[in-house]
Formats: structure tokens, sequence, C-alpha cells
């Protein structure tokens, strides 16, 4: 498991948010997301953005790629589980 968090970590672009991660001492990689995103949520509610009223209503792919992203998070914890189970 520790295999696979770090590359999460190595693979976030963002090296404060690595460190943030890393020293919240996240045992699982859902902890681990949870923990980026919980740093990501901070860091952007400290920058006001505006925009655009018609800019919410539309859809972005951003949207789809988050969703697939983590469609593939769940299936690697799944093989992640089943590899340790097996050994």
């Amino acid at each position: 498991m520790v295999w696979v968090l770090d590359q999460f970590l190595s693979g976030l672009g963002n090296l404060d948010m690595g460190k943030y991660v890393q020293l919240s001492h996240p045992v699982t990689l859902e902890e681990a997301i949870g923990m980026a995103a919980e740093y990501e949520s901070f860091e952007t509610s400290k920058t006001p953005t505006t925009k655009p009223v018609n800019a919410v209503a539309k859809s972005t792919s951003s949207d789809t790629d988050i969703k697939q992203l983590q469609d593939v998070v769940t299936a690697l914890g799944g093989k992640v589980d089943a590899f340790f189970i097996t050994k």
C-alpha cells in the first residue's frame, strides 16, 4: 500500500499539497485523496474568484474527468485490497 500512496503523492504536482497529505499520515489511498481534496478546497477558498453567470450553468469536461478518476481509484483500491488478501 505504501507504493500506491507514494505514487499518488508524486503525481500531485503541488509540493505543498504533497507535504500536507504526507504529514497527515494517510493509511489508505482514499484517505490521501480526501486530504488532497481538503487541501485544495482550503487553498481555493482563500482566493476569491468571480465567474460569469453563464459559466456556472455550463457543464465542463472536468466533471467527467473527476468521475472517471474516482472510478479508476475505486477499481485500483479493490485490486490493492485483493493483492494484500492473497499474500
